[in-house]
């Protein structure tokens, strides 16, 4: 099943658990924090497994601190636009920032 069919409800799903997480965390503590995101990432996961579906993701969380820190980041990936896909989550709160990834790839 092409990625679009399940991208909507994956991308809910994971901007409600940002937000649910964001909520609890009132600043970057590097333990909790990590935690925090590696939860998250697993959680999104478990969501995808119960779509019952064939392909594979990959689900990467970033959580960090706002401030005047600088970050970029980069990717590329060769892929059949019509079957695979992408997202990304922002969310953020005036102290902490999370960004959720996610990649379908179709194993037809």
């Amino acid at each position: 099943m092409p990625f679009k069919d399940h991208q909507d409800k994956i991308e809910t799903h994971a901007r409600n658990l940002a937000r649910s997480y964001l909520d609890k965390l009132q600043t970057f503590k590097n333990e909790e924090c990590t935690e925090s995101a590696n939860e998250i990432s697993h959680k999104v996961c478990e969501f995808i497994k119960g779509l019952n579906t064939d392909d594979k993701y990959i689900v990467n969380t970033t959580l960090f601190e706002k401030g005047n820190l600088g970050i970029t980041m980069s990717g590329t990936c060769i892929w059949d636009t019509t079957r695979d896909g992408f997202l990304n989550v922002n969310e953020e709160t005036d102290k902490l920032i999370i960004v959720i990834s996610v990649w379908g790839l179709s194993t037809d």
